[in-house]
C-alpha cells in the first residue's frame, strides 16, 4: 500500500491524495505534540514560466483551464514520480513550487539525485505542445539537509506548518539560484562526495553532477487512513469539494488574499519550539476562524523565509455573493489577532485558474494566474499589520473601508508597477452596486402594475422577483422616487442563520443607538424608546432581541410564552416604526431570499397588518412566483428587449462610444440582463482585446453556477454541451422516466451520474433549467 509511481495505492477514500504523509501519521510518531524535528533533506523547487502560460490560456476560458490542468499534471506528475521513487514526500505545493522532504540514512544523496531527475523531467515536459505553442518552463532548486522543524496546528483543521531555520535556509538557497541551477546548502554539501559540488553561489554551492549513481530507495509506504480520519487535515472549506471526487478545472473570477506571518526564528529563540507551537496554533486557528466566519476558504499554507504564508480565497471552490467584501473583512480580522508574529496581507480580485495538480497518489488543489502572483507581491510590499488590496477588490466590496492611496508598487513584468490601496477600518455598507451605471429604461408595464398595487385599496405589499442583475433594485428606486425615505432591510448570505440579523443595524440606526458594549447599548436603547414611544418601555427587551442588544426581561416580557414572543415582537416593532416614521411608512426589503427566518416571520406579520395601517412593503428577491417566502403580490421581472437595452448602453457610453458591431454583440450576449451588459461594457472598455467576450461573460454566469453543489455543477456542465432540441428530448425522457439511448458519447457520460433512484434525474432537470436561463 505504498506511494509508488508504478502502482499507486487504491485507498478506500479520496482525501489521502491531499494530505501529507507526515501529517496523517503524526500521531503514530508524536502523539499529543504540536512540534516535531525530522532529520532529513528539504528540496525546494520553484518553476518559472507558468505565469506566461496562464495568461495565454486565460483567453480560452474553461478550455484553457482544462489544458492548463493537463500541463500541470504532466509536469508535476512526472516530477513527483521521480521524487517519490527516491523516498520523497511532498510537504507543500505552492501553485508553481514544490517542497519535498527526504528521510533515511542517505537522505542528502536521494534528495540531490531526485533534484537532478526532476530537472530532467521538466526538460522533457518543455517539448510538450499546447494550443498556444510550446511551454517554456525553467526551474530553480534549493537543497538543504539537517534537522527540519515541523508543526501541526490549528483549530477547525490540523495544518502542517514548515517553519524554522531549515525552511528559511532552503528558501534562501533556492532564491540565489539562476534558472536551471540546483544549489545545495553547506549542510548538504558536507553529506555528499566533494566532487558533487562546484563553485559557491550566494549561500549555496552549485550541484555540478548531471546524474548521481545511487539506487533509488523506492516510495515510502503510507498507512491507509479513511476519509473520516483524513478530513481533520483538510480545511473546512475544501472538505466537500475534495471529498466529492468532482474537481473540474475552471477559469473564474475570485478574490485571493495572501497572509504572511514572519518573525518565527526570533520567537523560537525566545520561547523555544513548544512556545512557538502555541503561537502558531493560536494564529492559524484565528485565521481559520476568520475565514469560516465569512464563508471564504482557507486554501493552503506554504513555507517562506523566517515564516510562512496562508492563501485565503473568496469564490474558490464555489462562488460567493460579495466575495470581495468577505475577503476584506476576514483580512481585517486576521490583522487584529493578538500575536507576536509579523502579519501582513495582500488581496487581489480577477480571473484565475482553479485546478488540481499531481498524480493519483499525491495532488494539490490550487489556484494560478496573474492575480495570484500580484496578491503575493502586495503581501510582500505591505508593512506589518497592514492590508494592501487592489482597487477592483474595494470597488466590488459591499462593505466600505477607509483607504489610503499608495505609490505604484514595483513588480516584475508590470510596467509602471502595481496599483493598490492601504485598507483600514470599515466605514459602512455600499448601496446597490449597479445603481446609476445604466440609465433606467423600459419597465413601463411593470411600473404601472406596481403603482396600482402600492396605491390601491388592497394590501400594499409587493415582491419583485427576478434573476440576478435583471433590475429589481432599480425598479424599486423608480417606484419610491427621490423624496421618499423608506425603512430599508437587506438580507445577507452571512446572516441567514442568525435571528433578526437583517433588522439589527436598521433598528439601531432608527433609534440612534451607536455600536459599543452591550451594557451601554442597552442603556441607550431604553433611553431612545423612552424618548420616542414611552408606552413601549415594558417591551424594550423585544426590541433588544431585534437589534441584538441584551436587555433583561421585564415582567411583561417574562410572562410571554415562547410561542407568542415572535408575534408580539412583530407588533412592537411595527408600532415603533409607525410612530417614528409616520403613517405613510414604506418598508423596502432587499434580497428577500437571504433573510433569516425570524426577520421573515416578523415581516409576514407586518404584511398581514399592512392594509389596516396604510403601510407599503416593497421587497425584491430571487424567488419563484409561488415561493412561500413571498410577501404580498409577486411581480415578475423578465429580460429587457434588445432595442431597449441597446438604447441604455448607447446612452451610458456616449462619452466613450463603442463600434456599432461590438455594441450589438454586447447587447446580444447580455440577453436582456442589465447587469450582464454592465459587466460586458466594463470589459469592452478596459480590456486590451475587447473581442474576447466569452471569458468575461463566463465570469458573470459562473458566480451563480458555482453556488451549486459539486455534483450539480458537473451535471450542469454536461447539460450545457447539449443542443437546445437534444436537451429538450433528454428532459422529456427524464420527466417520463424513459430509458436513455446509451450510444451517444454525451449520453454515456451522463449515465455515470443518472442513477435509477431518480434523485440525480431531479438534479439534472434542475441543472438544465438553470442552464436554460443563460441561452
Amino acid at each position: 500500500m505504498g506511494d509508488t509511481p508504478t502502482g499507486p495505492p487504491q485507498f478506500a477514500g479520496s482525501l489521502h491524495r491531499y494530505v501529507p504523509r507526515v501529517a496523517s501519521e503524526w500521531d503514530d510518531v508524536a502523539p499529543g505534540s504540536s512540534h516535531r524535528v525530522v532529520e532529513g533533506t528539504l528540496v525546494f523547487v520553484d518553476i518559472s514560466g507558468f505565469t506566461s502560460l496562464t495568461e495565454r490560456l486565460s483567453q480560452r476560458g474553461r478550455i484553457g483551464a482544462e489544458e492548463l490542468t493537463a500541463v500541470l499534471n504532466h509536469v508535476f506528475g512526472a516530477m513527483l514520480e521521480r521524487a517519490y521513487a527516491r523516498g520523497g514526500s511532498l510537504l507543500k505545493f505552492g501553485g508553481d513550487a514544490l517542497l519535498v522532504l527526504f528521510e533515511g540514512s542517505d537522505h542528502a544523496l536521494q534528495g540531490c539525485a531526485a533534484a537532478l531527475e526532476m530537472r530532467a523531467a521538466l526538460r522533457e515536459a518543455a517539448t510538450l505542445r499546447t494550443s498556444v505553442g510550446r511551454i517554456a518552463l525553467r526551474m530553480t532548486v534549493g537543497v538543504r539537509s539537517g534537522p527540519v522543524d515541523l508543526y501541526l496546528v490549528g483549530a477547525s483543521s490540523r495544518e502542517l506548518i514548515v517553519v524554522g531555520p531549515a525552511a528559511t535556509e532552503v528558501v534562501a538557497v533556492e532564491g540565489a539560484a539562476e534558472p536551471g541551477q540546483i544549489l545545495v546548502s553547506a549542510s548538504t554539501r558536507a553529506l555528499v562526495p566533494a566532487d558533487f559540488t562546484g563553485i559557491p553561489v550566494g549561500p549555496g554551492w552549485l550541484l555540478r553532477k548531471r546524474k548521481i549513481p545511487v539506487p533509488a530507495r523506492g516510495a515510502v509506504e503510507r498507512l491507509d487512513r479513511g476519509d473520516e480520519f483524513l478530513s481533520a487535515f483538510v480545511p473546512v472549506g475544501l472538505r466537500t469539494q475534495l471529498g466529492s471526487g468532482l474537481r473540474d478545472p475552471e477559469h473564474k473570477a475570485a478574490s485571493v488574499a495572501f497572509v504572511a506571518f514572519k518573525g518565527i526564528e526570533a520567537i523560537q529563540a525566545a520561547v523555544g519550539p513548544e512556545g512557538l507551537a502555541g503561537v502558531l496554533d493560536h494564529f492559524i486557528g484565528g485565521v481559520q476562524a476568520a475565514a469560516e466566519s465569512e464563508g471564504i476558504t482557507f486554501l493552503s499554507s506554504d513555507a517562506d523565509a523566517d515564516g510562512g504564508k496562508v492563501i485565503l480565497t473568496g469564490g474558490v471552490p464555489g462562488s460567493l455573493a460579495d466575495a470581495e467584501g468577505r475577503v476584506l473583512r476576514a483580512a481585517a480580522a486576521v490583522v487584529a489577532i493578538e500575536t507576536p508574529l509579523v502579519v501582513k496581507i495582500g488581496i487581489t480580485t480577477g480571473h484565475l485558474f482553479v485546478a488540481e495538480a499531481g498524480t493519483p497518489f499525491r495532488a494539490a488543489y490550487t489556484v494560478m494566474g496573474d492575480i495570484v502572483n500580484t496578491g503575493a507581491r502586495l503581501m510582500a510590499a505591505a508593512p506589518r499589520s497592514h492590508v494592501y488590496a487592489s482597487p477592483l477588490t474595494l470597488q466590488r466590496s459591499l462593505t466600505l473601508f477607509r483607504t489610503e492611496a499608495l505609490a505604484p508598487i514595483a513588480a516584475k513584468g508590470k510596467a509602471g508597477g502595481v496599483i493598490a490601496l492601504d485598507v483600514f477600518e470599515s466605514t459602512g455598507r455600499r448601496e446597490a452596486a449597479s445603481a446609476g451605471i445604466l440609465p433606467f429604461v423600459g419597465r413601463r408595464e411593470e411600473i404601472q402594475a406596481a403603482t396600482g398595487i402600492l396605491a390601491g385599496p388592497g394590501p400594499r405589499v409587493l415582491t419583485i422577483v427576478g434573476d440576478t442583475g435583471i433590475g429589481k433594485s432599480r425598479l424599486v428606486d423608480q417606484l419610491l422616487g427621490p423624496d421618499r425615505s423608506p425603512f430599508v432591510i437587506r438580507g445577507e448570505p452571512a446572516g441567514q442563520a442568525n435571528p433578526y440579523w437583517a433588522l439589527r443595524d436598521p433598528v439601531r440606526a432608527l433609534l440612534e443607538v451607536p455600536r459599543t458594549d452591550q451594557q451601554t447599548m442597552a442603556r441607550d436603547l431604553t433611553a431612545a424608546v423612552a424618548r420616542t414611544q414611552p408606552g413601549l418601555l415594558p417591551w424594550v427587551p423585544l426590541i433588544g432581541d431585534v437589534s441584538h442588544v441584551h436587555v433583561p426581561d421585564t415582567p411583561e416580557t417574562a410572562a410571554l410564552e415562547a410561542r407568542n414572543r415572535p408575534e408580539r415582537t412583530a407588533a412592537v416593532v411595527g408600532s415603533l416604526l409607525e410612530h417614528v416614521l409616520g403613517d405613510d411608512l414604506t418598508v423596502v426589503v432587499e434580497d428577500l431570499h437571504w433573510l433569516d427566518e425570524a426577520t421573515l416571520s416578523l415581516l409576514s406579520v407586518l404584511a398581514a397588518g399592512a392594509p389596516g395601517k396604510g403601510w407599503g412593503i416593497l421587497a425584491t428577491g430571487r424567488l419563484a412566483e409561488d415561493d412561500p417566502r413571498l410577501l404580498g403580490t409577486p411581480l415578475p421581472l423578465g429580460p429587457l428587449p434588445s432595442a431597449v437595452l441597446q438604447t441604455a448602453a448607447e446612452r451610458a457610453t456616449a462619452d466613450v462610444p463603442l463600434r456599432p458591431a461590438l455594441m450589438r454583440t454586447l447587447v446580444d450576449r447580455a440577453d436582456g440582463n442589465p447587469l450582464f451588459l454592465i459587466e460586458l461594457l466594463a470589459y469592452a472598455q478596459t480590456a486590451a482585446d475587447p473581442s474576447l467576450l466569452p471569458d468575461s461573460l463566463a465570469g458573470v454566469v459562473s458566480s451563480q453556477i458555482d453556488t451549486l453543489a459539486p455534483l450539480d455543477r458537473q451535471l450542469l456542465r454536461h447539460a450545457s454541451v447539449l443542443g437546445r432540441s437534444f436537451r429538450a428530448v433528454v428532459l422529456d425522457r427524464l420527466i417520463e422516466d424513459e430509458p436513455f439511448e446509451r450510444d451517444d458519447r454525451t449520453m454515456r457520460e451522463l449515465s455515470t451520474f443518472l442513477e435509477p433512484d431518480g434523485e440525480d434525474r431531479i438534479r439534472f432537470r434542475t441543472a438544465v433549467a438553470h442552464d436554460a436561463a443563460y441561452e
